[in-house]
């Protein structure tokens, strides 16, 4: 994470740990992405992502925590 936040990269990750907001201050990052997919694999990950990314990109997301879900997106 130290690298992360030094190279000033957005990171995404599967690992809910990420939302626990104490430990990783989103303003101290250029963006975290939680993504929560209902099924796991490799396909059915890249496929959520497929359909999420241009929503993404779409979004200011620096200094955030971003969680992505088959519901939707909710920035904290």
């Amino acid at each position: 994470m130290a690298r992360v936040e030094a190279e000033a990269r957005i990171f995404m990750t599967m690992d809910r740990c990420i939302a626990n907001t104490q430990a990783y201050l989103p303003d101290r990052f250029a963006g975290l992405i939680l993504l929560r997919p209902n099924r796991v694999g490799r396909g059915a990950v890249l496929s959520f992502v497929r359909r999420r990314l241009a929503q993404l990109l779409d979004l200011e997301i620096e200094g955030r925590l971003v969680v992505v879900s088959e519901a939707g997106i909710r920035r904290r």
